[in-house]
C-alpha cells in the first residue's frame, strides 16, 4: 500500500454502505450522504445540495449533524448551504469531506455562517477536507474563528494552504501575551465573588482543541507558526501535520514548544515529514521533558536506525506518558514527492531493532507500537523479539513486525511465533485498526 493513496482511506471516510437520508428531511435529525468506492452513486451536485438547504430552512426538528460527503457541490450549493445552515444554530457537526469545487469563495462563506457567533453558535466538528479552499478560503476561516467559542475540531487537511495560510491561521490561536489566561482569572474571580462574568472581548480562538492540517505544502516556515501556537496555547490537546515537508528546522522548534513544563497537547501526527535524524534527535529530547504527549506519528523511513536510537532512548530511560507510537513507513504519493528533501529509505537495521527491544523490555507505559515497513531484518527482528521477552508493561498492540521488515521465512515464522506467545496475537498488520 502506498501511503496517501486514497485520501478517503487516509482519513477513515470510507464507509461500509451507500446511506442516503435526504428525501424527508423534517423527520431526521441527521442528514447523511456518503459515498464508496463499493457503492457507487452520482453525487447530486448544486442542484441537490439547493434542495438540501430548501429542507434544512423548512424542517421542523432539530437537526444536529450533516454529511455532504463527495456531494458535487459546487461555488453555488456552498453559497445556498451557507444560506440555510444559520436557520439551524442546533447543528454540532458539518462533514464537507471531498467536495473539492466549492472553492474559496463557497469555503469562506461557509467559514463564516457556521462560525461566526450569533449563527451556527454550537457547531464542534468542522471538516473541509479535500475541499480547495486555499489561501482566501482559510483566511476566512481564520477571521471566523477569533470569535468562535463552540467549534472543537476542524479538519482542512489536502487544501493547498501553503505558509502564508498556515501562519494566517496560526495567528488566530496564538496567545503570546496569555491574554486567555488573564481572561479565565477574572472569570475565576467572578464565580468566587458571584458577580456577573466578564465580557468576552479576545480576538483570538483559545477553545478549538484538535487541528487537522496535513498534506497542506506547510514546510518549516508552517511548522515553526505553529510552533509559536503550541508554546502559548492551554486548550490544543490535537494537532496533524502529516505530509507537509516539514525537516529538522521545524522539528526542532515544535519539539522546544512541547519541551515546555506546561505543555498541553496530547498528540502529534508528524508522519511523512522529512525530519531526519537530527529532526528525531530533538524530537527525542523533547520525549525526556514531555509529560503530556500520550500519542506520537512519525515517520521511520526518513529518521532510519539513528534516529530511532536517539527515541528509543528517551522512551527507555525516562519517558512513561506515551501510549501510543506510530513509526510505520509509507512511500509519498507522487505528487508530494517535491516536498521530501531526502527520497532514499532508511533502514532500522539491527541498532535499530536493539533500541526499540530496549523500549519493550524497559517501557511499562506504551500500549501501542506500530513499525510497519522499517526494514528491520532478521537481526534487528530478533533483537526487539528479546525485549519483548522481558516486557511486563501494558502493551496491547505491536503492529507491522511482520510487514515490510525484510525478513526470512525462518525469521518470518520465529516474529509470528513470539506475537502469539508473549502477546496473545495473531500477526497484525499496520492497517488494522
Amino acid at each position: 500500500m502506498v501511503h496517501g493513496d486514497g485520501a478517503l482511506f487516509r482519513k477513515g471516510y470510507a464507509k461500509a454502505a451507500k446511506q442516503e437520508e435526504i428525501d424527508e428531511p423534517p423527520v431526521h435529525t441527521n442528514l447523511l450522504l456518503v459515498t464508496t468506492e463499493s457503492t457507487p452513486f452520482s453525487p447530486p451536485g448544486d442542484e441537490g445540495i439547493q434542495r438540501v438547504a430548501n429542507a434544512i430552512v423548512s424542517g421542523t426538528v432539530s437537526l444536529t449533524s450533516l454529511s455532504l460527503v463527495e456531494a458535487g457541490m459546487g461555488e453555488h450549493g456552498a453559497l445556498a448551504l451557507a444560506a440555510a445552515l444559520p436557520s439551524r444554530p442546533s447543528l454540532t457537526r458539518l462533514d464537507l469531506t471531498g467536495n473539492r469545487d466549492m472553492g474559496a469563495t463557497g469555503g469562506a462563506a461557509l467559514a463564516a455562517a457556521v462560525l461566526t457567533p450569533g449563527r451556527s453558535s454550537l457547531l464542534q466538528s468542522l471538516s473541509l477536507y479535500d475541499t480547495r479552499l486555499g489561501l482566501v478560503g482559510i483566511q476566512a476561516i481564520a477571521k471566523a474563528l477569533r470569535k468562535n467559542r463552540s467549534l472543537l475540531h476542524l479538519d482542512a487537511c489536502s487544501n493547498r494552504l501553503g505558509v502564508e495560510g498556515a501562519q494566517c491561521l496560526a495567528e488566530a490561536l496564538n496567545d503570546p501575551n496569555d491574554d486567555v489566561g488573564a481572561y479565565e482569572d477574572k472569570i475565576g474571580l467572578a464565580q468566587r465573588m458571584h458577580a456577573p462574568e466578564p465580557e468576552d472581548l479576545l480576538d483570538i480562538n483559545w477553545t478549538l482543541e484538535n487541528l487537522e492540517l496535513g498534506n497542506n505544502q506547510l514546510g518549516n516556515a508552517g511548522g515553526i507558526a505553529f510552533a509559536s501556537v503550541l508554546k502559548h496555547s492551554r486548550h490544543l490537546r490535537a494537532l496533524s501535520l502529516y505530509s507537509n515537508g516539514i525537516g529538522s528546522p521545524g522539528a526542532k522548534e515544535l519539539c522546544s514548544a512541547l519541551g515546555r513544563d506546561d505543555a498541553s497537547l496530547r498528540s502529534l501526527d508528524l508522519q511523512d515529514n522529512p525530519l531526519g535524524e537530527r529532526g528525531a534527535r530533538d524530537v527525542g529530547i523533547m520525549l525526556r521533558k514531555n509529560a503530556s504527549l500520550t500519542s506520537l506519528v512519525i515517520s521511520g523511513r526518513h529518521i532510519g536506525e539513528g534516529g530511532v536510537t536517539a527515541l528509543s532512548f528517551a522512551l527507555s530511560e525516562s519517558n512513561r506518558t506515551l501510549a501510543r507510537l506510530d513509526l510505520s513507513s509509507w512511500l509519498p504519493r507522487a505528487g508530494d514527492s517535491h516536498l521530501l528533501e531526502d527520497q532514499r529509505p532508511r533502514k532500522f537495521g539491527e541498532r535499530g531493532g536493539m533500541a526499540l527491544g530496549d523500549v519493550l523490555a524497559n517501557n511499562s507505559g506504551l500500549q501501542h507500537l506500530n513499525l510497519e515497513g522499517n526494514a528491520l531484518g532478521d537481526a534487528g527482528a530478533r533483537k526487539m523479539l528479546e525485549g519483548l521477552r522481558k516486557h511486563r508493561g501494558t502493551l496491547l498492540t505491536l503492529s507491522g513486525l511482520t510487514d515490510g521488515q525484510e525478513l526470512s521465512p525462518q525469521g518470518q515464522a520465529e516474529v509470528e511465533a513470539a506475537l502469539e506467545k508473549y502477546l496473545g496475537l495473531r500477526p497484525r498488520s499496520g492497517a488494522e485498526p
